[in-house]
């Protein structure tokens, strides 16, 4: 899957072992960690935004007050979109 391996590419999963065939093979944690990107890309989190949250898993001695605050961040960011789209559609009567 392309995708996977773009994520591969840039750091955000580490590269899958092989079987002899050269069939990737990836673990649970793997599968979780694709999961969880996955999900924040769904929720429309930016590549960097996604290795950020990454980073704070990866580390779990950290604060998770700094996934929070991202993820208020991009709420608000979300949420700030929605008023300027309303405002938009109110302008063209929608």
């Amino acid at each position: 899957m392309p995708t996977i391996r773009y994520y591969e590419e840039i750091g955000l999963l580490p590269r899958a072992a092989r079987k002899a065939s050269g069939h990737r093979v990836y673990s649970d944690a793997d599968m979780r960690r694709l999961l969880f990107i996955r999900r924040c890309r769904d929720f429309g989190f930016s590549i960097e935004q996604v290795r950020a949250l990454v980073g704070l898993m990866d580390e779990g001695s950290r604060d998770c007050m700094e996934a929070r605050d991202l993820a208020q961040e991009h709420l608000d960011t979300v949420r700030e979109k929605i008023r300027e789209m309303k405002a938009l559609e109110c302008n063209i009567g929608v």
